[in-house]
This record gives structure tokens, sequence and C-alpha cells, in this order.
């Protein structure tokens, strides 16, 4: 008797918290989150202004990175595939801008002259194993690109996509099933894309 005194005591108190959670769970559905980093500065703060400058100026501070790895990553065949997976990143609706080693400058003095040619040129890859090292080297030893479009082991490249300051869940879904679908094309060339 006592048992299934007990059985029902514990089948009211799962009922209860069922009814509880669903209850609350009502108002998850409608829980939207905005990442916009404009929430989070303080109305008088004196460098809002510049803020505000910068978004009119570059069009947004929205922004997805793609990471790109694998064993002798300064190949021809590595650089070629990176250059024709960057083509097809802007080519995304949405995507204003996309920054890496192929549209970065490398500032540098050479016998008394300043050149400031960019890290690869996507429309003339070099094929020569040399030249690529050195690349990578100079990639490697300025301050501008290393850690932001190349890690500071030199195994890692970084694309930057720059997108419109839409923060809407469907803009959303639609820019990760965009980029997912053009990375999924190139996963089989890489150790690590995402």
């Amino acid at each position: 008797m006592n048992n299934l005194f007990l059985y029902f005591i514990r089948q009211k108190i799962y009922l209860i918290l069922i009814l509880i959670l669903s209850f609350v769970s009502l108002f998850f559905i409608s829980l939207k989150i905005d990442g916009s980093t404009n929430k989070f500065l303080i109305q008088n703060d004196p460098e809002k202004p510049i803020y505000e400058r910068a978004i009119k100026l570059f069009g947004s501070d929205n922004s997805e990175v793609i990471t790109i790895g694998t064993k002798d990553l300064f190949t021809y065949e590595k650089l070629s595939k990176i250059k024709d997976l960057i083509f097809e990143l802007k080519k995304i609706d949405g995507v204003i801008d996309v920054d890496s080693l192929f549209n970065q400058k490398n500032i540098v003095n050479k016998n008394g002259e300043l050149h400031n040619d960019v890290f690869i040129d996507p429309y003339s890859i070099p094929k020569n194993k040399k030249v690529l090292e050195e690349i990578k080297q100079d990639a490697l030893n300025n301050n501008l690109v290393k850690g932001i479009f190349i890690s500071n082991d030199g195994k890692y490249l970084f694309i930057d996509l720059r997108l419109k300051n839409d923060r809407s869940s469907e803009y959303s879904k639609y820019i990760y099933n965009s980029i997912e679908k053009i990375l999924n094309k190139y996963r089989d060339n890489f150790s690590y894309l995402t």
C-alpha cells in the first residue's frame, strides 16, 4: 500500500514539473539573441562616435572567419584551391569584402626601394617552392598579418568575411548555409577547414 502511495505522489510531481517546464519553455520560443555590439556601448561614451564612423566607413562590424589548415599549406596546389574558395565566398549575397593574404599588402624595403605588393597575387600564384617559402616567412615576419591572416606557426591561414549588417536569424541561416555549402566542396583538400 505504501509503495502504491509513493508511486502516485511521484507521478503527480512529474506531472507538475512537466507543466512548469512547458510553461517556461513558451517564453524561450520567442527568445532572440542580438549579436550587435551596438547594444553594449554606453550612450554617452566618447568612443561611440568613432565606432559609428567606422561602421559607416566600412559598412559593418559583422564578420566570419574561415580557418584553413593542412600540411604543406604553402604549395601552388593548396594556394590555388584557397584562391578558388575565396572567389566563391565573394559571390555570396551579403558578403561585403573578403580579406586574406591574397589581398593584404606586404610592405617591404628591397634594395632601398619600398615595395607594397600583395603577399599572394591570386592571378599569378608562384609554383617555385623557394618563392612560396619566402612569402610564408614574409607573412610570419609581418605583425600586420601574423596572427590575423596566418597563424603564428604558419600552419593555418585565416580568411575574414565582412558581412552586411543584418542580424536577423534568416540572414544568419542563409550566410551559414551558403558558407558551409562552399566549404564542403573544399574540405577534402585540407585537413582543417571551418
